[in-house]
Parts: structure tokens; sequence; C-alpha cells
């Protein structure tokens, strides 16, 4: 019997809103904080992003098998079977990872919106539940790396403050009007000013007639004294 569409919605609104948390909260990290060995137990966040992926991909392997009346593969030894997974993954690039991870989940949703085997028991446990598992791990690790994450932050403002250029503002029209209209009043102001400044200071040539007269003025003084 296939499943009814409010509930077909319901589970597909659970995954994709514990996804997308997911999603995000990896989206906060930096990339050295992704694919720092120890981030995620002895792993790193890179290394758990494939091992998600990886559960989609039995989930729909699982899914295809229910479609076709097979048997569902299963996994026998589940830790075992991630050990490995992740050292098969090891050696992928971040970049490579990231385009797994986004890409297998966008396929799990196409086979989930039309498959008539979807049941909650079929999904959970590969999709919102293991979501919300390693969302908690990520939660984990920021709460233990806020204060390094504040001493970054605050060497990064001292540092700035110290001598760093900040990005220049580009100024809004409005103002960049004002300061246009500021600077040709003081143009302005400083021609006025120039031009009184010249009417007051006598000429150069002036300047020296008037020292040739006080010469002649003083010497003729000496004279009439002796």
């Amino acid at each position: 019997m296939a499943i009814d569409i409010n509930e077909r919605r319901a589970i597909l609104q659970e995954i994709q809103s514990a996804w997308v948390e997911l999603r995000n909260a990896l989206r906060s990290l930096t990339e050295h904080e992704i694919v720092e060995t120890g981030s995620w137990g002895p792993y790193s966040f890179k290394d758990m992003m494939a091992h998600i992926a990886t559960w989609e991909r039995i989930l729909m392997q699982r899914i295809q098998a229910l479609e076709e009346g097979r048997e569902p593969p299963t996994v026998e030894d589940i830790d075992a079977f991630n050990e490995d997974d992740i050292r098969r993954n090891q050696h992928v690039s971040l970049r490579e990872v990231w385009d797994r991870f986004l890409k297998t989940h966008e396929k799990l949703l196409e086979l989930l919106e039309r498959t008539p085997v979807l049941t909650r028991e079929l999904v959970a446990a590969d999709t919102y539940e293991h979501y919300r598992e390693h969302l908690q791990d990520i939660l984990e690790y920021e709460k233990r790396r806020s204060p390094h994450r504040r001493l970054k932050r605050n060497s990064a403002q001292r540092e700035t403050s110290e001598g760093r250029e900040l990005p220049a503002r580009r100024p809004s029209l409005a103002r960049s009007g004002r300061d246009s209209r500021t600077l040709l009043v003081l143009k302005r102001h400083r021609l006025v000013v120039g031009r009184q400044e010249e009417r007051r200071s006598p000429p150069v040539d002036d300047i020296g007639r008037h020292h040739a007269l006080a010469n002649t003025l003083h010497r003729r003084k000496l004279v009439h004294d002796v």
C-alpha cells in the first residue's frame, strides 16, 4: 500500500529540516576545522560528510531493492564498515567530499519523493536521526573551541587597530554630494581670502621704494646732526 501523501510530505520535511541544519553547521566551520583530524572523534568533519553520504547511498540501495522485490542489503559489523569506509575516503579532497555530500542528498530526496515503499522506519536511522546525531557532534566541537575562536577574533581586531587598513567604505551619493559642495565652498573661500591678502600686501617694487626712501631720510638726518 502506497504511503499517504501527507505522511510523505511530513517525512520529507523532517528529513530536509534536519539536513539543512547539519549543512549550515558545517558551512559555519572554516576549511581548517573541517579537515582537522580529531574534530570528530579520531577523525575529521570531512570524514563525517563522506560517512553521511555513504549511508544515504546505502539507503537508496535498500529502497531500490524493496521496489524490485529483493532483499535489501545489510551491514553486519557497522563499526568495522564505518572505519573501512572512512579510510577509503580519506584521500578524497574536501571539494570532492562536499560535492558528494550535496549531490547524494539531492538524489535521495528525488527517490523519496516518488518511491512507494517509503516509511519512517525505513529512512529515519539514515536520515534525520543520523543528521541530528552528527549535528550534535559539531555543536559540541564549537562549544569546546569557542574560547579559541574568540581569541582569534580579538587578535584579528588588534591587528586591524595596530595598522592594518580596513576596506574603504564607498560613500553614499548624498554624502558625496555634501562633500563636493563643502570642497567647492572652501575653494571659493580660499580664493576670496587670497585676493584680500593680495590687496593688503604691497607689491614687491613698492616695498623696495619704501626701503630706499627710508634710507635716504636716515642719511639726511645723520648729515643734519653732524
